[in-house]
């Protein structure tokens, strides 16, 4: 089980954001989703459970795959100013996601690949490229990101940011609630300097098929904000798993971020190829 630092999760949003917004100057699928909720009429039963039966669960539903490829129509909101693009996306689970950014007319603009310890990009508008380790990255953007928060966020795998023992959980709006703090004690709470614990995750799972539908970061140092709303859930190909088609992220901080992905179509353990031939006449990129 991979933990990561409280303090990196909301930078996730702010690195694919500032991805976006540095690389690049809703197609739909007809097929209708499966139903993650209780129709009408019905109640799921739920009942309170145990912390880590609830993480267990969320783990045994997750989003399993070696090999994924991804369409994407994204539309990113910083500050009032709108971008809309296609996004080719694969993934190599815990070795590679390469990016393909292409405007409304579907000329590819902008090239990424990301590893757990690089990343490179190629801007066909200027002619340039950029290759250096990941955290040149969080220099120039003044953020910590990790390829693996990445890669779970882009599918709707869980974010482990948390201390086992210190979760607590409840039952709001008939979905499980998992959250590093109790509720009654976050207002107390954010008027406190406890540099051991500056942020409150919480995360929330429908009670059918135990997977994340909400998670939201509070950052009282930083002031940031991050919540992530996953929705539009559907069996990826002919397997029985569930995968969110829509992703709706805000981050709040110094800049407000908005960042909308509908997936337009899934495939699922296809191996994939992530070409990355950099032309001889495209100038290296400096820091």
């Amino acid at each position: 089980m991979k933990i990561y630092k409280l303090k990196s999760i909301a930078n996730v949003a702010l690195v694919i954001s500032a991805l976006c917004l540095l690389f690049v100057t809703p197609a739909c699928s007809n097929r209708k989703g499966l139903p993650i909720k209780p129709k009408e009429g019905i109640k799921a039963v739920i009942d309170n459970r145990p912390a880590l039966q609830l993480v267990k669960k969320q783990h045994e539903h997750e989003l399993r795959y070696n090999w994924l490829s991804l369409k994407a129509a994204v539309e990113t909101e910083t500050n009032g100013e709108n971008q809309n693009f296609d996004a080719s996306i694969r993934i190599k689970k815990d070795s590679a996601i390469w990016i393909s950014i292409s405007p409304a007319l579907g000329i590819e603009v902008m090239r990424v690949l990301i590893t757990p310890d690089t990343v490179k990009y190629m801007n066909r508008l200027n002619n340039t490229y950029f290759v250096d380790a990941v955290c040149k990255i969080n220099d120039l953007i003044h953020a910590d990101f990790d390829f693996y928060m990445i890669q779970d966020l882009l599918v709707g795998n869980s974010f482990e940011y948390y201390d086992d023992d210190r979760l607590k959980t409840s039952i709001v709006d008939n979905n499980y609630l998992i959250s590093s703090v109790r509720k009654g004690k976050l207002k107390r709470f954010a008027h406190t300097i406890n540099t051991e614990r500056d942020a409150v995750q919480s995360m929330w799972l429908e009670p059918l098929n135990f997977k994340l539908v909400k998670l939201r970061l509070d950052e009282f140092t930083s002031q940031r904000e991050l919540t992530t709303v996953y929705s539009n859930f559907k069996a990826v190909e002919d397997s029985t798993q569930l995968m969110p088609h829509t992703i709706n992220m805000n981050l709040k901080a110094q800049k407000t971020i908005v960042i909308r992905v509908n997936y337009s179509k899934v495939k699922l353990n296809q191996p994939q190829e992530f070409p990355f031939k950099i032309p001889a006449k495209y100038i290296r990129k400096q820091n």
